[in-house]
């Protein structure tokens, strides 16, 4: 920048100013960029690259333990649901609001010690185990959010005939299966964050599969086709002789020439 006459009567050149404001503009923008990265990977899926059938296989056992071990932790008789629910008699709408009210209630006794694992705390845990404890901010708003999802829709009026089988097999398939939700939005963030290995998507689309970023828990295991190895989370390996294939290399073999 040329010198100017102003120049000449400022301890400083009038370029400095303008480059000082720029300066702290931009480091206003950076703080802003910072707490919204902070925020979504927050609520960041955790996923898995895996590069073998036995470590896909491996994952769907844990995957199948998971919902074994969750619906025994909302069946439990001395320590699931229903010693929740039926721990007292406050005003409340539905048995969401009865859980939050009562759950640390355990066993006909209130504890409110964090060495004390609530269904909430343990559930969390069942999920951290899965995922390798990769993010439990995110693992603790899943399960609080499909904890209010799914209790919410059940009226307190409905307790003395409450199905728990029911209950149970709706909380597990909704902490796996979600609510295909895939927006992200920072102001309120639906605990299914749109991440996806990148590449799956686009890789996909075309043939239907990829129809957008998955939620779902047994879609967060992704690997390298074993025929044109690009990266996908299609599974299914049993279909086509335990091989770890994309959409369209997986039909192929199916359907030969056809796709």
């Amino acid at each position: 920048m040329e010198p100017q006459l102003i120049d000449y009567y400022n301890e400083m050149p009038s370029g400095a100013n303008v480059i000082d404001k720029m300066n702290k503009e931009f480091l206003e923008l950076q703080k802003k960029y910072d707490k919204l990265n902070k925020l979504f990977n927050k609520y960041r899926i955790p996923c898995f690259k895996v590069d073998t059938v036995e470590e896909y296989n491996k994952y769907e056992e844990k995957l199948e333990n998971f919902t074994k071990n969750v619906r025994e932790i909302i069946k439990d008789e001395n320590y699931g649901l229903m010693s929740v629910f039926y721990a007292g008699g406050r005003p409340v709408n539905n048995l969401y609001e009865l859980f939050e009210v009562y759950k640390y209630k355990i066993n006909g006794t209130y504890y409110y010690n964090d060495e004390i694992l609530t269904i909430e705390d343990k559930l969390v845990d069942e999920l951290n185990k899965l995922t390798e404890y990769k993010n439990n901010d995110w693992s603790s708003y899943r399960v609080r959010y499909t904890l209010k999802e799914v209790l919410s829709n059940y009226n307190v009026k409905e307790l003395s005939n409450l199905d728990i089988e029911r209950v149970a097999s709706e909380i597990t398939d909704y902490l796996v299966n979600a609510d295909a939700t895939n927006i992200f939005d920072p102001e309120s963030p639906i605990m299914y964050c749109n991440y996806i290995p990148e590449n799956c998507y686009e890789n996909e689309k075309e043939y239907g599969f990829g129809s957008g970023p998955s939620n779902y828990l047994y879609n967060i295991v992704y690997y390298n086709c074993e025929i044109c190895n690009k990266l996908s989370r299609y599974g299914d390996p049993k279909e086509v002789d335990n091989k770890l294939l994309c959409e369209k290399c997986h039909l192929n073999t199916l359907y030969p020439g056809e796709y």
